[in-house]
């Protein structure tokens, strides 16, 4: 009796190895502190990374436009036939991502492949989109920490010149600080003007401050 014969192994293609680039993309789209970072530039490298990572045919980021209306800003791939299945819902299989994190949204990353999207796969597309979110949020909240810090600055510097103008005029009058103030606060208003820009006036010498002093005599 013969052994039987053994039929020799086939070996699948092995998957690609997604992970480092996976991760040096996750990387890439978290980094909002870089010198070139730009939302538009953030929304291109998450399209780019869905097409050459992950093997959709089309990747496009959706917004709102200026009517209202729903439009593709930044695509990467086969633009035209992503913007085709927007039109006509064909070709390929059209997925969407939502693009935002805990109710705040920021649009919508849309997939065309010839197949849908599953899997680790899928899971790849859904977690480049979350890392792109964060950043643009993380981003934003950066640009309205620096916004605020700057105001606060500035009513800082403020309050510095106006304790300065309250200085010079209590010594040109020969009267307590908090007269001092009155006198500065008065003649702003009869004069209509801003109370910041009279005291730098005054703590620079611009204003004499006997012209304050006497127009509160009136």
């Amino acid at each position: 009796m013969t052994a039987p014969r053994r039929m020799p192994k086939t070996s699948e293609p092995e998957a690609p190895a997604l992970e480092p680039e996976l991760l040096r993309a996750f990387v890439d789209l978290a980094d909002t502190l870089a010198d070139d970072y730009t939302p538009a530039g953030l929304f291109q490298r998450l399209t780019g990374y869905c097409v050459t990572l992950l093997g959709a045919t089309a990747a496009g980021v959706l917004l709102v436009g200026s009517q209202g209306e729903p439009e593709i800003r930044y695509a990467s791939g086969d633009t035209d036939a992503l913007l085709g299945s927007r039109r006509t819902g064909v070709p390929g299989f059209g997925q969407t991502i939502p693009l935002g994190l805990r109710g705040e949204a920021l649009g919508t990353l849309v997939l065309l492949s010839p197949e849908p999207l599953s899997g680790g796969r899928l899971d790849a597309a859904r977690a480049l989109a979350d890392i792109a979110s964060v950043g643009m949020l993380q981003e934003r909240a950066i640009r309205h920490g620096a916004t605020r810090t700057g105001q606060l600055q500035r009513a800082l510097d403020s309050r510095i010149v106006i304790e300065q103008a309250k200085g010079v005029l209590a010594c040109a009058g020969g009267i307590p600080v908090d007269a001092a103030f009155e006198r500065l606060r008065a003649y702003c208003r009869r004069n209509n003007l801003r109370i910041g820009a009279v005291a730098d006036a005054v703590a620079r010498a611009l204003l004499p401050p006997a012209q304050i002093l006497r127009d509160f005599a009136r």
